[in-house]
């Protein structure tokens, strides 16, 4: 908090001024400097201010809709993609998976090589024909730590980036994030043509989708979406630490709002960014494809993961159809809150009292008054 304060002094035209509406914001709502000056905390009406819910209130009332004994089931992408080859929900096929504990029978499950030694990892890496392009990501990894994105030559080496790279190198990268639990092989996806021109790179862009399944029918409450910029491997956001872009998606029509990306002159702050910055094309307006599609899919995999009353989705239009590459039972505010512009306590409260109609539960019925006396 000090240091983000520090910044806005230094460079904000009205830093003593701001500087005091994050202090006020930190003890009223637990929001951080960077929280609060991401959704411009200083611009919003000041009945609409105690509408912003921090990351960690936020996480207490997911908590609340989300039973911990069920998080594995997302957390874990070996879970996931086994539950979802179980329920007919579509996510993107596994080839392999590199493994440092025991996923022995989700792999038999989804029916791949599992790989326990380098060996192991460079037969299978030299079973594939050159030019095979691969996603290697942590079973249990996020925000795109420990992720590569490579191009397999002959021989069974890789080209991540330019850079050649053997089985060993690939080998040892994974067990530096052995903590990641191992790694899953996947194809690497390109995006539906009709988005290349916003998503012109090597990364794919995703649709963040949250779904809520608190009586029969899953509902879709936020639509908004992750667009790579430059070199960038993945699309991940990260309170505009990537510097990639987010903005809004109108759930009736599929089309993409008002789109932000991080400040070049200002800490933690947003700017509108009208034009994708590798192609020039209106980001505004643009129409993603097979909207209506990848809603019903949503739902799908929300009654498929029922466990979990409430769901971040990460949605891939890809060339070979729409998939599911993963779930969050903690999806972050950022996606809602700074891309709309808007907070969304009220709504989460809502869902939780809700929760409490249905189940009857005593957790549930001091859960609102406790994530307000936090």
């Amino acid at each position: 908090m000090i240091v983000g304060l520090v910044s806005v002094l230094l460079r904000e035209p009205n830093g003593i001024r701001v500087a005091g509406i994050l202090i006020q914001a930190a003890v009223r709502l637990d929001l951080k400097a960077s929280e609060a000056l991401a959704v411009d905390i200083d611009r919003q009406p000041p009945d609409s201010i105690d509408e912003f819910l921090s990351k960690k209130r936020l996480t207490k009332l997911q908590n609340i809709l989300n039973p911990r004994e069920h998080h594995y089931l997302v957390k874990d992408k070996l879970h996931f993609h086994a539950v979802c080859a179980l329920r007919g929900v579509p996510a993107p096929p596994i080839l392999a998976v590199i493994d440092f504990t025991n996923h022995d029978v989700q792999a038999k499950e989804l029916g791949v090589a599992r790989l326990t030694s380098e060996q192991d990892l460079t037969g299978f890496l030299r079973t594939l024909p050159a030019a095979s392009r691969l996603v290697i990501k942590g079973i249990e990894g996020s925000h795109g730590v420990g992720l590569l994105a490579v191009t397999m030559t002959a021989g069974g080496d890789a080209d991540y980036m330019g850079r050649r790279m053997s089985p060993s190198d690939i080998w040892r990268h994974c067990r530096k994030h052995r903590n990641l639990k191992g790694f899953i092989l996947q194809p690497w996806l390109a995006p539906d043509p009709a988005l290349k021109p916003i998503m012109p790179s090597q990364a794919l862009g995703t649709v963040r989708l949250v779904s809520v399944k608190l009586g029969e029918r899953p509902q879709i409450i936020h639509a908004s979406i992750k667009l790579p910029v430059g070199d960038n491997l993945h699309d991940n956001f990260s309170a505009g630490e990537t510097g990639n872009i987010t903005a809004g998606v109108d759930l009736a029509s599929g089309r993409i709002g008002i789109a932000r990306s991080p400040s070049d002159t200002r800490t933690y702050r947003f700017e509108i960014q009208e034009r994708h910055p590798d192609t020039g094309v209106t980001i505004e307006g643009f129409q993603i494809p097979n909207w209506s599609e990848g809603l019903e899919i949503v739902r799908e995999g929300a009654d498929a993961f029922s466990e979990l009353r409430t769901i971040g989705w990460d949605v891939a239009f890809t060339s070979s159809g729409i998939y599911l590459l993963e779930g969050n039972h903690y999806w972050d505010a950022e996606a809602a809150q700074v891309s709309f512009q808007r907070g969304i306590r009220s709504q989460m409260e809502a869902m939780v009292a809700k929760a409490q109609s249905l189940n009857d539960n005593r957790l549930l019925s001091n859960a609102v008054a406790a994530v307000r006396e936090a």
